[in-house]
């Protein structure tokens, strides 16, 4: 898929804080491919990439904070009521700016494995448990800012 936008509104970091900027015209290109196999009815498998390439047309610049590769592939399972899903994700190295000296940054490569596990308690409530960066993955999305880290997260859902 590719488009154009003609006033790009992205955010900047100057001096640590976030600014919003129209960057002009740019062009987006990219490819996702995705695969999902369900070898038997409680398992399903899913793998896929994603290529992004971003320009600024007036400066010929890349867009920040836009890894162009991504990789991921997914196991999920349902068993006695009780859902899992275990995801492995791979970003390609990305830039990103530095707000004190005004300059591109490279951001190295990262991975990511999250886990989720959900259980439906009846027709109208459901519980689930999700862990992202289950290895504590340390590695940056915007120069300065480090990931989170492990982090646990509980959610209850009523339906009405």
């Amino acid at each position: 898929h590719e488009s154009e936008v003609f006033a790009l509104i992205d955010a900047i970091f100057e001096e640590a804080s976030p600014t919003l900027v129209n960057r002009g015209r740019a062009r987006f290109w990219g490819v996702d491919l995705e695969l999902l196999s369900r070898p038997i009815e409680q398992l399903e498998l899913l793998f896929q990439y994603a290529y992004l390439d971003t320009q600024l047309l007036a400066s010929d610049a890349r867009l920040m904070h836009r890894p162009p590769h991504r990789l991921s592939a997914e196991l999920g399972a349902e068993l006695a009521g009780v859902r899992s899903a275990l995801r492995w994700q791979w970003f390609s190295e990305q830039y990103s700016g530095d707000p004190f000296r005004s300059e591109e940054v490279r951001l190295g490569a990262y991975q990511q494995l999250d886990g989720e596990l959900g259980y439906r308690l009846d027709r109208s409530l459901s519980l689930t448990a999700s862990l992202f960066n289950i290895l504590d993955a340390n590695f940056q999305t915007a120069y300065g800012y480090p990931s989170r880290g492990r982090a646990l997260f509980v959610t209850l859902v009523l339906e009405p």
